[in-house]
């Protein structure tokens, strides 16, 4: 089995639904963070998962903690840091299961003060894949921590995979928190985001075809979330798109780290791109169906949603019919 090493976030969700235009649902906590869940997922999908991150020594944390502990993800490398909160999403969601999120503390929570430790080194480099969020990369030490595991794997050959989460609307994009986004880049090998959210903020003098296709990425592999119009891969000059699942919306929180932990559970036991589409949007339409970001499928569950559920390809194949 392989070793899977997620560093990053971790926090508590407060979720508040919005049943009709004025009636709100009493709040419902979850735990969350969006590498925190992509470590979930994957455990849920039967691999070895070790998290390295932090929590505060309070309620939250403790919260987070026993999570991990029955999801089977290994939080040996998992700090207590005595004088920081853990942070809190509060995220208000709609009847079409958008959200306005807002995160308290808005800095300097537990997650962002982990620091990488020789010990933490040493189990990395037996890793055989390791996946971050760029939502850590706001802030030190936990921005040079995981710049500093992202090059370590790289140099050694490991998988390096890369969520952008650039979260502008909550922090802004400047120069420099660009300038440490294309760092990343550069020492990963699989890179997510989404079309509106992130690519466009990035790429945005030159298509996007144009600009994953340079000579300068041409041994990486971009994936774009693209919501109801499914997802697209570009990979070594070829584009393979696929279709969205038809599902009913109740959460989209945590549906592009359902996504991550799809399509990287697929290529590590398929190694097949357009496989690996196929579940990574199953899964994130799976978790749409359910509240919170914890709603995410075994194996067994997946299986029977792909195999029920339709695509949009599905609908224009039979209308042409």
């Amino acid at each position: 089995m392989k070793k899977i090493s997620i560093l990053g976030d971790s926090n508590v969700d407060m979720m508040i639904y919005l049943n009709n235009s004025t009636e709100l649902s009493d709040p419902k906590l979850f735990c969350g963070g969006t590498a925190a869940n992509v470590a979930y997922g994957l455990s849920k999908l039967e691999n070895q998962v070790h998290f390295f991150g932090s929590v505060g020594n309070d309620i939250h944390g403790k919260f987070i903690i026993d999570d991990m502990n029955n999801s089977d993800v290994n939080i040996d490398h998992l700090d207590i840091i005595e004088t920081e909160s853990t942070a809190m999403v509060i995220g208000v969601v709609d009847q079409q299961s958008e959200r306005n999120l807002f995160v308290w503390p808005p800095s300097s929570a537990a997650h962002s003060k982990f620091e990488l430790s020789e010990k933490d080194i040493d189990k990395l480099v037996k890793s055989d894949w390791l996946h971050v969020s760029g939502i850590s990369l706001r802030e030190d030490p936990v921005c040079s921590s995981m710049l500093q595991a992202m090059k370590i794997c790289h140099e050694r050959d490991i998988t390096v995979s890369f969520d952008l989460n650039l979260r502008i609307e909550l922090w802004g994009m400047s120069e420099e928190f660009r300038n440490i986004i294309f760092k990343a880049i550069s020492y990963s090998k699989y890179i997510f985001g989404s079309l509106s959210e992130e690519y466009s903020h990035l790429f945005s003098s030159d298509p996007l075809e144009i600009q994953f296709n340079t000579k300068t990425n041409k041994e990486k592999t971009f994936i774009v979330r693209d919501g109801v119009n499914g997802s697209i891969c570009y990979s070594d000059n070829n584009i393979i798109k696929t279709p969205a699942f038809i599902i009913k919306p109740i959460d989209s929180v945590g549906a592009g780290d359902a996504f991550n932990s799809g399509f990287i559970n697929s290529i590590i036991k398929y190694k097949d791109l357009d496989t690996a589409l196929v579940n990574a949007n199953a899964v994130a339409a799976y978790k749409i169906q359910g509240e919170g970001a914890r709603h995410l499928p075994d194996w067994l569950k997946l299986v029977e949603f792909i195999n029920k559920t339709s695509t949009y390809r599905d609908i224009t194949q039979q209308s042409q019919e």
